[in-house]
């Protein structure tokens, strides 16, 4: 996963965790999701006044108490006048500012506050390599999200056949790559999951088994980036048009994935 789509699902696992009663101290700044993270902070702004809501993450989920929890969702991203290169999500997905957005939803009872973060490159130069300056965002209210859900089990069902699927493609156009499927549908069915990279979530959100499956699986799955990923291979024009329906559908489910796993920690 890129940085910031793991870093939105990091706060909205955790972030529930939290108004659960969850211990999570350290979460800020010491996440692996904060690895390149100078500052994160939420906001408002509206024409020329800019409001600070909350200087670091722990500090915006004490703000959220009234809530009844964080949900994640996705939607298409508008683009500029300039940015008129006609590709798809999945394959702007690698650059800053490509792919889907990425929306987490603070619930309330009768209203929600959507948060959408965003990037500016800092320092380029810090002897951390802490060069990234995140900002959430906030959106005026509207109504709580109400349509179905897809659940964990769900997601996971949809997710292994799209593994399949690829994998069994990969091994005719791009054989170094099969692995890699295998490796993630192998994750997705383990009794005693690798949860990746990004294992510290699992630790700090108190997954279950089954989540821990999921976040292992779309970690090792994700396979969408720039040069050198899944969309800069090479097919035959004979295979291209089959290339392009199995990597979509991989695509589509691991976003599903994504969200259904976050959204399984929503207990509102």
């Amino acid at each position: 996963m890129q940085g910031p789509i793991a870093q939105a699902l990091a706060l909205t696992c955790v972030g529930n965790a939290y108004l659960r009663g969850e211990d999570v101290a350290g979460f800020w700044p010491d996440a692996s999701v904060f690895r390149f993270s100078k500052s994160c902070d939420f906001r408002e702004v509206d024409g020329d006044r800019d409001e600070l809501i909350a200087a670091d993450p722990l500090a915006w989920f004490e703000t959220l108490r009234s809530r009844r929890g964080l949900r994640l969702h996705t939607a298409p991203r508008p683009r500029g006048p300039r940015q008129t290169i006609p590709i798809s999500e999945r394959e702007s997905v690698g650059f800053v500012g490509g792919g889907p957005a990425w929306i987490i939803e603070a619930a309330g009872a009768e209203r929600s506050a959507l948060w959408q973060g965003f990037d500016r490159l800092g320092d380029r130069n810090d002897p951390q390599q802490k060069i990234w300056l995140n900002t959430y965002l906030r959106s005026p209210e509207t109504l709580p999200a109400t349509h179905v859900q897809r659940t964990l089990a769900d997601a996971s069902r949809a997710l292994n056949q799209a593994l399949i699927e690829i994998e069994t493609l990969a091994r005719l156009v791009a054989p170094a790559w099969s692995e890699t499927f295998i490796g993630a549908r192998e994750i997705l069915n383990a009794e005693k999951p690798d949860a990746g990279v990004y294992s510290d979530i699992a630790d700090y959100a108190r997954f279950s088994t089954g989540q821990s499956q999921m976040l292992g699986a779309v970690s090792a799955g994700w396979v969408f980036g720039a040069m050198g990923s899944w969309n800069d291979i090479g097919a035959g024009e004979a295979q291209a048009g089959e290339v392009e329906r199995v990597s979509e559908e991989l695509f589509r489910a691991l976003i599903d994935a994504i969200c259904a796993l976050a959204n399984s920690t929503f207990d509102g």
